[in-house]
């Protein structure tokens, strides 16, 4: 699965990313596991890394809002 970054160029999916992110924000390793599980289940090859926070933050706003706020503040 193909990832586009903001610059155009395409990586591959990493969901140690989105664990990382969302452990940074204050989530547990359980639910940052379960957040980048429900990640990768919504997503399609060439999405946007945009496309990939928005859905991060809505999960992360269903489960632990104060976890979203800080993930919210991250650089984009």
């Amino acid at each position: 699965m193909k990832v586009k970054k903001k610059d155009g160029k395409l990586e591959d999916f990493d969901k140690n990313k989105i664990i990382k992110g969302c452990k940074k924000s204050g989530a547990s390793a359980k639910l940052a596991n379960e957040i980048a599980t429900a990640v990768r289940n919504k997503i399609r090859d060439g999405i946007s890394t945009s496309e990939i926070r928005a859905i991060i933050l809505r999960e992360l706003e269903r489960k632990d809002k104060k976890s979203a706020m800080e993930f919210r503040s991250f650089k984009k």
